[in-house]
């Protein structure tokens, strides 16, 4: 495989031209804070559609996205069809037909299969004596298992047509004859829950905006195959926010309405715009329950679904900072609460409120040190089962899954997923530590947060990175590449060390790894490429801000960064003071070592919008002009600034698997690239990702089931 040199394809674009140049439109905001007012000027803000969360159709603002990604294809088209080669490696690393292990609901036994050249999975069952039947003489084939199968969801029909088309997992009832599902197919995550009968294929019924929903069902309807009689969901408000829980009687008429049905009943509104709802049901299926909760603290209430007034009971009181969440199996209640522990901790408890218990979540494995193994229980579906599935999964492992029989107390593997072209022993996982403090990694039995052991006085926190790598490429002399992955938002561990005021943390966190990383000789300082999405863009949005030098390429999807924007206009009143703390972006030598930049965005995404990235980009191309143009001779290194927008796509990007996986091979060909033709690296790359993406899928060998 021939790959070009970051040089000659910089060289190529710049000498074509062509590079998107952003109008710049002056714009002020007024804010007031404490009594001061301040005046924000974006010359962009034009680049925010006016119905923004909504349908985008400025003419101005689309063919600029245009005009973006025509560059974008011009970049791509220019690796000489290093993408392809990329998506074809990868995609030889999926068991295109395949099929997920079986789960037992009511009468049935449900999966998903995967078809060779199908984009999206289907959604299948098989009666239990039926399915029983076939597995006694061994492995079910598949060609078998079709002849007794019933398809209740092939979500390739479903997304013809339609160049995005999302459909979350279906619910059915206990009796097994009415179908739940929510689809999105524009990307903006406004779903439309759809109901199907699974005897007469028709439900008139569709609820516009729900962000969950639940069954209204007797709790014995698996045995005496009672029908459900409506649906409780959560509505989102205008705002996209869910504020509102509403109960719908099946049968209803929902006259094609995108707000709610007329003759739905309102049973709960939050006032509160830090607060949202959701619905579930308890293990026992004997409540309904209604989480009300913001960020940090939340309540409980239940209706009784035997109950014909649908009466809400509040379980507990709200409280200032805590969190809670319960259940009920049997007549016992239980609750796991944060109430009295130290930061990420959680309890059981038993009170007043309720008789002890057990638990479905009889305990959080969060991950074990020395093998750097995460290991998950998912919520039990089946209560009548004396077994749990165990998944286990690790950056190069596969995943297993294990049927842990709680009397025998054996743990055979169910099944490991299968991945073609890959042998998992040629790659090493290990789990290390970055410190502020010392420049040393922690043994790996001391504890996560350094800061609770009173021999860390000085407020040092150990930050844990996970380094794979293929041992057959590998050295340790700081020669090599490194992919740096991370996010940087909402854990638990981080809260309040890194938010608010302190938010700083978490970008020092991320450099703290990667100088350790270089200063350990995994690599050294400028041949580190960092990659994340979301918040994760703003994290690594900050880092190239915080420290050009030390990365060399840089992926960020759907970035959280308007927040940065301010430090290339030098005519900000806060701008220049400033530029002790971040370094000026204006000067040669920043410009020097500034990386090179892929960003994407979708059009569709509610959470961070996509004119966040396009001025982001607007703004750093208009900054490297003011550069040149200050520069004598324009003697400036340029770097590379690619950004794609996904027009029928929102916040997670495609929703084909396929899609999926070229877009990872977009990335991978692009850092292939900076990287200045270090094909085998970008291929031991490519092949993490397709674990990644294969995993995603939840996929499993036929053999094993």
């Amino acid at each position: 495989m021939v790959v070009l040199s970051a040089a000659d394809i910089r060289a190529g674009m710049l000498a074509a031209g062509g590079a998107p140049v952003a109008k710049v439109v002056p714009s002020q905001q007024v804010v007031e804070v404490a009594g001061v007012k301040h005046t924000l000027e974006d010359e962009y803000q034009w680049l925010r559609g006016k119905a923004w969360p909504k349908l985008v159709e400025d003419e101005d603002i689309i063919a600029h996205l245009e005009a973006e990604n025509a560059y974008c294809k011009d970049f791509l088209a220019s690796l000489g069809g290093l993408q392809e080669a990329f998506f074809q490696t990868m995609k030889g690393r999926m068991k295109l037909t395949d099929r997920t292990i079986e789960v037992r609901h009511g009468g049935y036994y449900y999966y998903s299969r995967t078809e060779e050249e199908l984009q999206y999975s289907i959604d299948c069952r098989v009666p239990l004596a039926a399915f029983d039947a076939l597995k006694k003489s061994g492995p079910v084939p598949d060609a078998a298992l079709r002849g007794a199968e019933e398809v209740i969801l092939d979500r390739n029909k479903l997304a013809e047509g339609k160049a995005f088309c999302k459909a979350l997992g279906t619910t059915v009832s206990l009796n097994g004859k009415v179908m739940a599902y929510r689809v999105d197919t524009q990307g903006d995550e406004n779903y439309c829950l759809q109901f199907v009968s699974l005897e007469s294929d028709y439900l008139p019924d569709q609820l516009w905006n729900v962000a969950s929903y639940c069954f209204h069902q007797p709790a014995d309807a698996a045995e005496t195959g009672a029908p459900p009689v409506g649906v409780f969901y959560s509505l989102r408000n205008r705002n996209l926010r869910p504020t509102k829980v509403f109960y719908h009687r099946l049968g209803d008429a929902t006259e094609g309405s995108q707000d709610f049905a007329p003759n739905d009943r309102l049973l709960l509104e939050s006032k509160n715009e830090m607060f949202g709802v959701s619905v579930g049901t308890t293990a026992d299926k004997e409540f309904v329950t209604v989480r009300h909760s913001s960020k940090t603290e939340n309540e409980v209430l239940a209706i009784d679904v035997a109950d014909g007034e649908l009466r809400l009971v509040n379980l507990l009181p709200m409280a200032d900072d805590v969190e809670y969440s319960v259940s009920k199996s049997g007549p016992h209640w239980f609750m796991r609460t944060k109430a009295g522990c130290q930061r990420d901790h959680f309890r059981l408890e038993r009170g007043e409120w309720a008789d002890g218990g057990r638990s479905e979540d009889l305990l959080l494995l969060s991950y074990l040190d020395a093998l750097s193994h995460t290991a998950a229980f998912s919520g039990a579906t089946d209560y009548s089962t004396n077994s749990v599935v165990v998944v286990l999964d690790t950056p190069s492992l596969p995943t297993t899954w294990y049927d842990w029989d709680w009397e025998a107390r054996g743990e055979p593997a169910l099944c490991t997923l299968q991945v073609p072209n890959y042998d998992p022993s040629e790659y090493h996982t290990e789990r290390l530590y970055a410190r502020y403090a010392e420049d040393k990694s922690l043994a790996l039995h001391e504890t996560l947060h350094a800061s609770d052991d009173p021999k860390y006085a000085d407020s040092a926190v150990s930050v844990p990175v996970t380094v794979l790598y293929k041992k057959s490429l590998f050295k340790q002399d700081g020669s090599m590449p490194l992919l740096l992955e991370g996010y940087g938002s909402y854990g638990i561990s981080e809260e309040p060390a890194a938010k608010f005021l302190s938010k700083k943390r978490t970008f020092l966190d991320f450099i703290a790894v990667a100088d350790k990383l270089a200063d350990d000789k995994f690599t050294s300082a400028g041949n580190v490429a960092i990659v994340g999405g979301s918040a994760g863009g703003m994290l690594v949005g900050a880092c190239l801000n915080m420290r050009p030098a030390l990365f060399k390429a840089i992926v960020a999807h759907v970035p959280f960064v308007t927040v940065l924007d301010t430090m290339l206009d030098g005519d900000l009143p806060l701008t220049p003071g400033e530029f002790k703390e971040w370094g000026n972006p204006r000067e040669e030598h920043y410009f020097d070592v500034f990386p090179s930049l892929f960003a994407t965005a979708g059009l569709s995404d509610y959470r961070v919008g996509y004119y966040e990235a396009a001025k982001w980009v607007a703004r750093l191309r208009a900054g490297v002009a003011a550069a040149k143009a200050e520069a004598p001779d324009g003697a400036v290194n340029e770097p590379l600034l690619v950004f794609e927008t996904n027009m029928a796509a929102g916040h997670a990007g495609a929703s084909g698997r396929f899609d999926r996986l070229k877009e990872v091979s977009r990335d991978v060909a692009f850092l292939a690239t900076e990287f200045d033709g270090l094909a085998a690296w970008a291929l031991t790359l490519s092949a993490r990702q397709s674990v990644k993406q294969v995993s995603s899928n939840r996929t499993v060998r036929n053999d094993c089931l």
